[in-house]
């Protein structure tokens, strides 16, 4: 027997043989009892399958491929479809993404910007209290100076009155010592006369003098600072408000 199909002659040779070693049955009769039987139309299967150019046992083998083959096209499908949605949804997720650090960046730039108005704000308020400290301890300078100054000019201008009252004293002792001295030389009549004027002029004189000595200790007192407890007061006020200020110019620069 032969078979033009290549490939095909040892599987067909085999089947021979065996059908050789049945018992007392020959071919033409089992392929009729088969035809009989209604299985192949009186041909073996594995007939049918060489005749179609199929070995006997390819047809399982080539099963097992066609699914193997169908799910690795099925698996592959499947990974080119979650591929083409992942490379859908990068740009939509990269564009949230971006929405988001854009958001972000606003309401951060906006809570920059209430945070630098508030340190103005705070900084005008300094700066407003600094200017308010400095004007107060500049005007209080100011005004001690010029207390001290009219303290100064008016010891000034009581010395130069104390000074000319020295001078009236001076020249009303002289006048007094001059006529002391003419007494004797008048006659009795001038000379009672004289002497009350004289008298009434050493009493006048010494009124001058204890008057010229009060003011003189008054100045006295003035210039050394210890006359007046009022003034001693005010200066002292004056002084505490000027170091007060002072205190908080300094915490407020610092």
């Amino acid at each position: 027997m032969f078979i033009e199909d290549h490939g095909l002659a040892e599987p067909v040779e085999l089947a021979l043989e065996d059908s050789k070693r049945s018992s007392q049955v020959c071919p033409s009769t089992i392929w009729t009892q088969a035809g009989a039987n209604g299985r192949g139309g009186g041909r073996p299967p594995w007939i049918d399958r060489v005749i179609g150019g199929q070995s006997p046992s390819s047809s399982g083998a080539e099963s097992d491929t066609e699914s193997s083959s169908t799910e690795s096209e099925r698996s592959h499908v499947r990974h080119l479809e979650v591929g083409s949605a992942r490379v859908l949804a990068t740009p939509s997720m990269m564009q949230q993404r971006i929405t988001e650090l854009d958001q972000q960046r606003e309401e951060l730039k906006i809570e920059l910007q209430l945070e630098v108005a508030l340190l103005q704000g705070e900084l005008r308020m300094e700066n407003e209290q600094l200017r308010r400290h400095t004007q107060t301890l500049q005007s209080l300078q100011a005004e001690a100076r010029l207390r001290e100054t009219h303290r100064l000019a008016d010891i000034q201008q009581e010395r130069v009155s104390l000074e000319e009252e020295r001078l009236r004293v001076e020249e009303q002792r002289r006048c007094c010592e001059e006529k002391e001295r003419q007494i004797p030389t008048q006659p009795e009549s001038q000379g009672e006369q004289l002497l009350v004027q004289l008298q009434q002029e050493k009493e006048a004189l010494e009124a001058a003098v204890r008057a010229f000595e009060d003011r003189e200790f008054r100045l006295l007192e003035r210039e050394s600072g210890i006359d007046d407890v009022a003034e001693e007061e005010s200066k002292g006020n004056m002084e505490r408000e000027i170091s007060r200020q002072q205190h908080s110019l300094n915490s407020a620069q610092s």
